[in-house]
C-alpha cells in the first residue's frame, strides 16, 4: 500500500503548484528586521489603537527552513488559536500580513476578546452581576477543595479556579 501511495505522489508531484514565498528560503530574517517591519506598520496605525494591535512573527520558522506550505499552516494555526479563544465574537477574523512577505502578522484584540452575550448597556446590569465573594459566586474558598471523588461531583471550571487563586 505504501508503495502505491508513494508512486502516486511521485506521479502527481509536478502537477501541484509550489506555494509562493514572500522571501527566498535561503535569506535569513533577523529580529531587527522583524522589529523594523512592526515599527513601519505601527507608524500607519492611529496612536489611540496601537496598544490594541498585537503582532506574531514566524521568522524563526522561516530561518529554520520550514517550507512555504508549512509557514501557511502556521498562519492558519495562529488564526484558529485566536478565533478559538474569541468567545462570542460575532465573526471569524484572520490575522493580517504586515508587509506581504508572509512572516509577520498583526491582529486587533478587539476582534477576538471583549464580546459578551449579556447586554451591558442595560442600566440595571450592575445590579444583576454577582459581586465577587458573594454566596451566588461559584468560586469555592481556597481552604475547601472540591469533592472530585463522588460520581457527579461538580468540578469547577478553569476560569473559576483561576479567579480563586487571584
Amino acid at each position: 500500500m505504501l508503495a502505491a501511495v508513494t508512486a502516486w505522489r511521485d506521479a502527481v508531484a509536478d502537477m501541484i503548484p509550489e506555494v509562493p514565498r514572500g522571501i527566498e528560503a535561503s535569506k535569513k530574517i533577523t529580529d531587527q528586521q522583524v522589529l523594523d517591519w512592526i515599527a513601519a506598520d505601527q507608524a500607519k496605525t492611529p496612536a489611540e489603537t496601537r496598544e490594541l494591535i498585537k503582532y506574531a512573527s514566524f521568522h524563526t520558522l522561516h530561518n529554520a527552513g520550514v517550507s512555504a506550505l508549512n509557514l501557511n499552516h502556521a498562519r492558519v494555526g495562529l488564526s484558529k488559536a485566536l478565533n478559538t479563544t474569541a468567545r462570542w465574537a460575532p465573526r471569524i477574523v484572520n490575522p493580517v500580513d504586515v508587509n506581504g512577505k508572509g512572516i509577520v502578522y498583526w491582529f486587533d484584540i478587539r476582534d477576538y476578546w471583549g464580546h459578551t452575550l449579556i447586554d451591558t448597556s442595560d442600566p440595571n446590569f450592575a445590579a444583576r452581576v454577582p459581586r465577587r465573594g458573594s454566596r451566588s459566586d461559584s468560586v469555592q474558598p481556597r481552604d475547601r477543595a472540591p469533592d472530585r471523588g463522588r460520581k457527579g461531583a461538580r468540578i469547577p471550571s478553569a476560569r473559576a479556579a483561576i479567579r480563586a487563586d487571584a
